[in-house]
């Protein structure tokens, strides 16, 4: 799929939701979610705000 830089985060959602049929698409995200540590979100975000603080 080609990036669409300058376009909004809806029109890239309708984009996907066109090319892909719902049941792929939902067993895709089903797959991401499970994927991510939870357990180290807090301790990135703690380290972008320290990074990103002026």
């Amino acid at each position: 799929m080609p990036r669409y830089a300058g376009k909004s985060k809806k029109f890239v959602d309708d984009r996907i939701l066109a090319q892909v049929d719902g049941p792929a698409l939902d067993r895709q995200i089903c797959d991401e979610l499970f994927e991510r540590d939870y357990t180290l979100i807090g301790g990135q975000i703690e380290d972008w705000r320290r990074a990103h603080r002026h």
